[in-house]
């Protein structure tokens, strides 16, 4: 992306967000819709990805709340509107959270899925999982070393073994990818997780 350029699609992302945040759900008890797309945009930008990366960055998060029923239409709704190339990665950066009637999964059954559905994914579909792990870490650390370590538990219900594995498992798949040539968001997750960690194993 060139620094400081409008760009039409990426506007239209975020009113898509917007519109189409939770839709058919009901797990969505608040308004207001959480800030991490327009923070995981930033750092896609930041990175030097393009601007359908950038987009498919923005509408994952109006995949990963949608209904099982509406998701199909939503899907459609975005390849139509922003193009294959920002669909692809949007759909499959989106964590298999729920199952087809809406319940959620167990967190490692849908971790463990994520990941072997990762070293299968394209390039900017790793660039959009590693600027979301990159700002999810982040603002755990920085909620952590404000409050205390014991809220971690708040935010995740994986264990500190769990947390382990994950961390492990996304930097091994990043690493492994041969055409995926963001290193310094691998640098940057790792440094994270690795704080993320360590304040952990703090409190226990």
């Amino acid at each position: 992306m060139t620094a400081f350029q409008y760009s039409d699609p990426i506007d239209h992302a975020f009113l898509f967000f917007l519109k189409h945040y939770g839709e058919g759900s009901p797990r969505i008890g608040s308004p207001k819709p959480p800030t991490r797309p327009m923070n995981v945009a930033v750092t896609l930008a930041r990175c030097g990805c393009d601007e359908p990366t950038v987009v498919a960055g923005i509408v994952r998060y109006v995949f990963e709340e949608a209904a099982p029923r509406v998701r199909p239409g939503l899907e459609h709704k975005v390849e139509e509107k922003f193009g294959r190339a920002a669909y692809v990665p949007a759909r499959d950066a989106t964590y298999p959270k729920y199952d087809a009637i809406g319940r959620e999964r167990p967190w490692m059954e849908y971790r463990r899925e994520y990941i072997q559905r990762l070293t299968r994914a394209n390039p900017a579909t790793l660039d959009v999982v590693a600027a979301h792990e990159i700002h999810w870490t982040g603002s755990a650390v920085s909620l952590l070393e404000r409050l205390g370590g014991e809220y971690l538990r708040g935010l995740t219900p994986a264990s500190d073994h769990d947390l382990l594995w994950w961390y492990r498992s996304i930097g091994d798949v990043l690493a492994a990818h041969g055409e995926w040539e963001r290193r310094p968001m691998l640098e940057e997750l790792r440094r994270l997780s690795a704080r993320l960690m360590a304040i952990s194993r703090e409190v226990r």
